[in-house]
């Protein structure tokens, strides 16, 4: 049975609010994640919310052209693009593969709306069952997936997803099943969505950016997929129904190459691409001990990045539209996630 809901950032518009608004959703956090984590889970979700704090407030600014340039990277468009792109086909699916089009919104609405929701609209509780998002630490040992036919079922939580249990739950991954999958219920929460995060993950050090060590900006990408809360930051981008699209058998949806190759159209509806933009939020706030000022971003020295063609409907049709100059090699450079430390770094 699919339970039609919307996300809780449409009808948000960028620019337009500055109140900070109550809590509205809330998650909870299970027992086995303090086992996985040490406790350090909830430390880790507020380093994600703020990141998205940063990042909102960042592209909002009337004189930050650094971070402006990061987006511009990563969504093939400038934040002043005004053409409109329809929901991810994972929130077509949650309606039932309807789309209309006064939902479509330009990259900027969508990813401001989200990114100002995540930072400000969720709190915690200890009430499984009221809670809007229900977060484990999962592993195939110990699992409350059962095997349904072609579903995985969680009975305590009266979610299902799609696909066999080997494939939902494998080492060193995170899974979160969210857009109406859903089975009746007595008292609980109809848009509830369950996030399972491997213990694998938690190494030593990979709870927070503090593991971002200058030596580290070397390969930042690299060290990405080893941090807490850019997965957490992933994950709960689903819960707003932004979509993973799966390029290979192997299903990654998480590098920065993954989200280079993201089409103009996929790309504001991308987990991983607006789990990246917050994660330059915190390379860019990080600075060498000896310097007062400044911080780090993409190369400069462009003026276009690439783009996508897209077609009447907004889905993404053809090859990159290479508008950048051949003898650009700044936008090449951002293109490969170069880091560079800039003293005149905008704000």
């Amino acid at each position: 049975m699919n339970t039609v809901f919307y996300p809780p950032h449409l009808g948000f518009k960028a620019g337009g609010q500055n109140a900070t608004p109550s809590p509205t959703w809330c998650y909870f956090i299970d027992a086995s994640c303090d086992d996985a984590s040490k406790g350090d889970l909830e430390a880790c979700l507020f380093e994600a919310r703020h990141w998205a704090k940063r990042a909102y407030e960042r592209l909002t600014s009337q004189t930050d052209t650094d971070f402006a340039r990061v987006f511009q990277i990563l969504f093939k468009a400038p934040i002043t693009d005004t053409s409109r792109y329809p929901m991810s086909p994972l929130w077509e699916y949650a309606h039932r593969h309807q789309h209309p089009k006064d939902l479509w919104t330009t990259a900027a609405e969508h990813v401001l709306g989200v990114l100002h929701n995540f930072a400000h609209c969720w709190r915690r509780t200890y009430n499984r069952q009221a809670a809007d998002v229900r977060i484990y630490a999962t592993d195939l040992a110990h699992t409350r997936w059962v095997a349904c036919g072609p579903f995985c079922v969680d009975p305590v939580n009266g979610v299902y997803a799609e696909g066999l249990l080997h494939e939902l739950l494998v080492p060193n991954t995170a899974a979160t099943s969210c857009g109406g999958h859903v089975f009746p219920v007595e008292g609980e929460n109809q848009r509830r969505s369950v996030m399972d995060i491997s213990p694998d993950l938690w190494k030593p050090a990979t709870g927070s950016t503090g593991f971002l060590t200058l030596r580290g900006l070397h390969d930042p990408w690299k060290l990405a997929e080893d941090l807490i809360p850019c997965t957490l930051f992933h994950e709960f981008m689903h819960v707003y129904l932004l979509d993973d699209f799966i390029e290979d058998e192997r299903g990654c949806t998480a590098s920065w190459g993954y989200c280079m190759r993201r089409k103009r159209s996929e790309a504001p509806v991308c987990a991983e691409s607006l789990a990246m933009l917050g994660l330059w939020v915190a390379l860019a706030d990080m600075r060498p001990a000896n310097r007062l000022s400044g911080g780090f971003s993409l190369p400069r020295g462009w003026r276009e990045a690439p783009g996508t063609l897209y077609d009447g409907d907004g889905r993404a049709t053809a090859e990159d539209d290479t508008t950048c100059l051949p003898e650009e090699e700044g936008v090449l450079s951002a293109i490969r996630g170069e880091v560079m430390f800039y003293e005149d770094l905008t704000s």
